[in-house]
């Protein structure tokens, strides 16, 4: 994919070289017009290593977490913005889903809980019936927002990522589960797959 997008660049900047001529002055088309393309250039490749750098460690909880039999689970990272009124989802689900670049509030869902506790948050659904029920009762969704959530997982975690002397909330790692009850492990200190899950954190922490 990232070849691709410098082939389409690359396509657009030799277009561009060949028209921009006939409106600017010769003197100024040499100086400026290279230096907007070998910047941009600059910008993706700096986007692109961020995205992989944060994505890598996701991928590796993924496949750890599906080796030791939790299979079905999507994992991704949402960041946090406008003064923690608002998050996004950084990249979409992982593996093979979608929710790229979607934007929530903060006073939503329990992405939006843990954000505003600075706390992880666990939580499951034994059935349909519970999930819509404590989507609206606990986690502020109205009837109308709920037809558009996805009632199939049935086990989520949310983890803040913290930063600074005041823990502000920089990120998250979701997780959810089509299961019931994957998460518990994550109320035992003791527990490796909890601990695994701690060292990403850390390690999505050092790239964001």
């Amino acid at each position: 994919m990232k070849k691709i997008i410098l082939w389409v660049f690359e396509a657009i900047s030799v277009l561009l070289l060949s028209i921009i001529p006939k409106f600017l002055p010769e003197k100024i088309y040499f100086s400026i017009i290279p230096l907007i393309i070998i910047l941009s250039l600059r910008i993706y490749e700096k986007k692109t290593e961020e995205y992989e750098n944060v994505l890598f460690p996701v991928q590796t909880l993924y496949e750890i977490m599906n080796r030791q039999g939790y299979g079905g689970i999507r994992i991704t990272i949402h960041i946090v913005e406008k003064k923690g009124k608002q998050y996004k989802q950084k990249f979409n689900y992982y593996p093979g889903g979608t929710g790229a670049k979607r934007k929530y509030s903060t006073e939503k869902g329990i992405v939006g809980v843990s954000i505003k506790d600075k706390q992880k948050k666990i939580e499951s659904f034994q059935n349909d019936k519970e999930y819509r029920e404590k989507m609206h009762e606990k986690y502020n969704y109205t009837n109308e927002e709920m037809l558009s959530l996805t009632t199939t997982r049935r086990s989520y975690l949310s983890y803040p990522i913290l930063e600074g002397p005041s823990h502000e909330v920089k990120a998250v790692l979701y997780i959810d589960s089509p299961e019931i009850n994957v998460f518990t492990f994550m109320e035992d200190d003791s527990n490796i797959l909890k601990k695994i899950i701690e060292i990403t954190i850390s390690n999505i922490k050092k790239v964001i």
